[in-house]
């Protein structure tokens, strides 16, 4: 698959409203294996936003990551 880019909103009514907070999700997701770039980095106002790139990649991997994506949000979730 080519290149693409997301911009992905991983909040829910429990977030705390900081980029502090958005930066401890961050590092959440970096442990299940999905890496994110933080929105503040591409000047975001408001916390919970992530960027997602990918390129190159075969449908199968591009898969994995989905399934890694929807399971560390499942448990953040159930954690907030």
């Amino acid at each position: 698959l080519g290149f693409t880019l997301r911009l992905l909103e991983l909040k829910s009514e429990h977030d705390a409203k900081s980029f502090e907070a958005e930066k401890d999700i961050l590092f959440k997701l970096r442990d299940a294996g999905v890496w994110l770039a933080p929105g503040e980095t591409f000047r975001m106002t408001s916390p919970g936003y992530y960027r997602l790139c990918f390129a190159q990649v075969s449908e199968e991997e591009l898969e994995v990551g989905v399934r890694r994506l929807a399971s560390a949000a499942c448990k953040l979730d159930s954690k907030l």
